[in-house]
């Protein structure tokens, strides 16, 4: 099958990183994949397949590549085009409105939407309404569509819930990479470790103010965070305004984190609300025990407290609460591993190409 991908570019992120997970598994089941980015950038260069024909429109938004994408599906020979954001899925749902398109259309959503505006529904389900195929990554995501989209307008496509294509075929053996560190050369200390980008939503905020009450229980402890983005000079100086300087560890954007998840104690997610959460699942199956904050995404991977602990987290006491009973407990690290084999890249994938191959 010949199949385009489209995504506005492969900057550090959740949803650009399942892209590349989604075309590489694509073309490792034999098919043919174009991948289409608005603009040429991105930090998964590197771990995209050298089997994918790389297409970039370089436009600065989606919006100015409105005539290129309808050129491009003019002159394709692809049957399907998948959208992995919500930006570029509505350009492709617009661009559908147009004559002499042969291919089908399936958008992927990676988050609950929460657009309030009558007319930012109207526009998204205008544009969702080319879709032959909708897929929602969560029941949490699926279910925001449902009550704020789709209850008000006519809905003519199919929809269905499918986790993430998280991790590869190679993840296992990325595991044994390398990282040093001289707090894991320790015995006596327990090191946190969380994950994902620096926003406000992350409230990665609350967890340096919960961790710092933790460590007046077990002094013992220390906190690694991983990531990037706008809150990083921000956490920092929260960091070294209470104190925290020598035994919290700020790493910036990591290629393999699991590698890292794999060394530590306990992983922390306390996100306001998540659509799914890559790095959850990441941490599941790098053999550490989990602790989430019931925030969407995550009461599906976690089975609602199945797999690994799932609370309500209303402020710093909560979690650093939850934090101390946790490092103390017990969780079934087998079954946890287990049960993120339900979103490698290859389950993941079988189930695209089920639904993709009914709407052909």
């Amino acid at each position: 099958m010949y199949i385009s991908v489209i995504c506005p570019n492969l900057l550090t992120g959740g949803a650009e990183k399942v892209t590349v997970n989604l075309v590489n598994e694509l073309i490792n089941k034999g098919h043919w994949v174009d991948l289409i980015l608005i603009t040429n950038q991105g930090d998964f260069f590197e771990e995209l397949s050298n089997k994918c024909n790389l297409i970039s429109f370089n436009k600065s938004r989606s919006r100015y590549a409105f005539f290129s994408l309808y050129r491009y599906l003019l002159k394709s020979k692809s049957t399907i085009l998948i959208s992995t954001l919500r930006e570029t899925s509505i350009l492709s749902g617009l661009v559908f409105k147009l004559p002499f398109l042969k291919q089908k259309l399936v958008l992927r959503e990676a988050s609950q939407f929460e657009e309030n505006s009558f007319l930012g529904k109207f526009l998204l389900n205008f544009a969702y309404r080319s879709a032959n195929l909708f897929i929602a990554n969560s029941n949490f995501t699926k279910k925001s569509f449902d009550e704020k989209v789709f209850k008000f307008f006519k809905k003519d496509f199919k929809t269905v819930v499918i986790g993430n294509p998280v991790f590869n075929r190679n993840f296992e053996e990325s595991l044994n990479n390398s990282f040093e560190h001289e707090w894991f050369e320790s015995e006596k200390l327990k090191i946190l470790v969380s994950c994902g980008r620096l926003d406000p939503i992350k409230r990665f905020d609350l967890l340096i103010k919960a961790f710092h009450i933790a460590l007046k229980s077990k002094d013992f402890l220390r906190l690694i965070l991983i990531g990037n983005g706008s809150e990083f000079e921000k956490l920092k100086n929260l960091s070294i305004f209470l104190g925290l300087e020598s035994v919290i560890e700020i790493i910036k954007f990591d290629h393999n984190p699991a590698r890292i998840f794999s060394k530590a104690d306990l992983f922390v997610s306390c996100s306001l609300t998540e659509g799914f959460s890559n790095v959850l699942v990441e941490a599941l199956r790098s053999g550490v025990k989990v602790l989430s904050s019931s925030s969407g995404g995550p009461n599906d991977i976690l089975e609602n407290g199945k797999y690994g602990k799932l609370v309500e987290i209303n402020d710093e006491f909560d979690l650093a609460r939850e934090i101390l009973l946790t490092l103390d407990q017990n969780q079934n690290i087998t079954e946890n591993k287990n049960r993120a084999l339900h979103y490698s890249s290859d389950r993941v994938i079988n189930k695209y190409l089920e639904h993709i191959n009914n709407i052909l």
